[in-house]
């Protein structure tokens, strides 16, 4: 069955697929970080393996193959991940080339031989070359899932030959529900929802590895820094522990908050425990430096999603400097 709550109308749309004899050779799994696509893709593989499903819509969890599948040992499930040892987070054509070579052979116990690269914008140009051919005359009973949170960053010879499996953050309550099932009582889901765009995985990672914590430390140093308590530079070294990626997003929408309290309403900024420091902001900035500096924070989070090396502290750096100069 679907592994999340959100998953439903995209397991049921597969399991029609399946029925009918028209499940694609090749799914393109999409979605932002959080929503639990390999989780799915992996659901997936486990129901077409499954000897005996249950009703043809999930695995039974009891026959040979959902043994081997349960304990990560199914010979006809290939997971295909950047290499751990290795210095580049790239998929390499060698990698490709050797699921090629599987999966020309007949599958070890008669059935699907599945296929999971993620996450498959991470795949070199010559590992996506390799992968084309297969796309384009894929053997039978093989079913390739292509997980991805950057679809746009796969060559549009790949995502054409795919059948786009989309997901979208489920409704609040929703969300909450799960996620209230997940964490101990006394925490604010709303808000750690709305910080984690109603995405749940996210939300539930942002306790487990203390980055909503991260973020109360970062707001409290950027609300130093802006009063001249700390200087820019130090802040930005204490930043050295925080992924360039949660600078610029923490960034971005204090940004938005502050044009939202100054043309919307209050009701509708983001951070909404830190309106006091968002308000002290409207008063001391203008309309025209916030969309200047708004441009140079969408130009940098391009960068970081075409996997550009940048100088992590010393952007960090440039951009606290160029924040603290938004105050008049």
């Amino acid at each position: 069955m679907y592994p999340y709550p959100w998953q439903e109308k995209q397991w049921q749309h597969l399991v029609d697929r399946k029925q009918n004899n028209t499940l694609p050779h090749a799914l393109l799994l999409t979605g932002c970080e959080g929503l639990g696509k390999l989780a799915f893709a992996k659901a997936v593989a486990g129901l077409l393996l499954c000897k005996q499903p249950i009703n043809g819509k999930q695995a039974c969890g009891h026959c040979t193959s959902c043994k081997l599948f349960n304990v990560n040992n199914h010979p006809d499930l290939i997971l295909v991940h950047p290499e751990a040892k290795a210095k580049s987070k790239n998929i390499k054509v060698d990698q490709i080339r050797e699921i090629i070579r599987d999966a020309a052979t007949t599958s070890q116990q008669g059935g699907y031989q599945i296929v999971i690269i993620e996450p498959a914008d991470t795949m070199n140009i010559a590992a996506a070359n390799a992968l084309l051919k297969t796309l384009e005359e894929p053997e039978a009973n093989v079913v390739i899932m292509l997980v991805t949170a950057k679809p746009k960053l796969l060559p549009a010879t790949i995502s054409s030959r795919c059948q786009q499996i989309s997901f979208y953050p489920p409704r609040h309550d929703v969300a909450k529900q799960w996620l209230a099932d997940k964490v101990s009582p006394g925490n604010d889901l709303d808000l750690l929802l709305e910080y984690a765009s109603n995405v749940p995985l996210l939300a539930l990672q942002m306790l487990n590895d203390k980055s909503y914590e991260a973020r109360n430390q970062f707001f409290d140093g950027l609300s130093a820094a802006i009063e001249n308590k700390i200087s820019c530079v130090s802040f930005a070294e204490n930043c050295s522990d925080f992924e360039l990626s949660f600078v610029v997003m923490n960034l971005f929408n204090i940004i938005l908050d502050v044009l939202k309290l100054k043309y919307y309403a209050e009701s509708a900024i983001l951070n909404k425990d830190r309106v006091l420091f968002l308000k002290v902001l409207v008063a001391r900035t203008t309309p025209l430096k916030l969309f200047a500096y708004l441009d140079q924070l969408t130009l940098l989070n391009q960068y970081l999603n075409s996997n550009i090396n940048l100088n992590k502290q010393l952007a960090i750096e440039v951009l606290i400097i160029k924040f603290a100069t938004l105050i008049d």
